[in-house]
């Protein structure tokens, strides 16, 4: 995982959420790559470490590579995330993730093209996820915003972030009937929770960035079988 946080030393198993989805032989390693806020600008100018990121992971041994946020996806636009998607496995020869393409993946495989989305983020940045969304002719129907910084979100508590992340949920769902699934994008508090719970509520399947990361980079390609009790995605099988 190439994550949004300050560059540093490189991390092995400290997931929590991921581990509740995978079999006890995989592991997650990440390094940060130092984005210090949501803006293009910041995705930009840290996207300079992107390369010894992935030199430092496919020296780690990593069979797959995600870069992973939202916001990172959304910074780049599609057309740069594709090309990545295809420059990485050309150069290292290890398979490229990023997570809004993978929750792209992960609505056509649910045969979701008009979507309500629950955000925790500035409005600014919902426009951009909605663009880039666009571009792979998914509609966003509706979308709710809290002026919620990236080092705000790391602040807030374990239960208010858990809590915001079914507030924006439920909030996006009962504002946009006609959507045909949830995107609950934003990985800096734990949101795995609220998809079986919306799941049963609205009756319409909901996606958040790690389900969608898991399923598109491990469970699409067969490298780990489908994931029961959290979600429609999850248990669906190799695409």
């Amino acid at each position: 995982m190439i994550v949004p946080g300050a560059s540093a030393a490189i991390h092995r198993g400290v997931d929590f959420q991921f581990y509740r989805l995978v079999p006890t032989d995989v592991m997650q390693i990440s390094v940060g790559i130092g984005i210090r806020d949501y803006s293009s600008e910041s995705v930009q100018s840290a996207m300079d470490l992107f390369w010894s990121c992935v030199q430092t992971l496919v020296d780690e041994g990593a069979s797959t590579i995600v870069l992973s946020g939202v916001p990172v996806s959304a910074g780049l636009g599609r057309e740069r995330v594709l090309e990545l998607i295809e420059e990485v496995p050309r150069r290292f020869g290890v398979p490229l993730e990023a997570t809004l393409e993978a929750i792209v993946r992960s609505l056509g495989a649910l045969h979701a093209r008009r979507v309500a989305m629950g955000s925790r983020f500035p409005a600014n940045t919902n426009q951009a996820i909605a663009g880039y969304l666009a571009d792979a002719g998914i509609e966003v129907l509706e979308t709710t915003s809290r002026d919620i910084s990236l080092a705000d979100a790391r602040q807030l508590t374990l239960e208010e972030g858990m809590l915001l992340a079914l507030q924006v949920g439920r909030e996006a769902l009962e504002n946009s009937p006609q959507a045909e699934a949830l995107v609950l994008p934003g990985g800096a508090t734990l949101s795995l929770h609220a998809i079986p719970g919306l799941e049963s509520e609205f009756g319409k399947p909901a996606v958040t960035n790690l389900s969608a990361e898991v399923w598109s980079a491990l469970i699409r390609p067969g490298h780990i079988p489908p994931v029961a009790g959290w979600g429609r995605l999850l248990s669906q099988g190799p695409s």
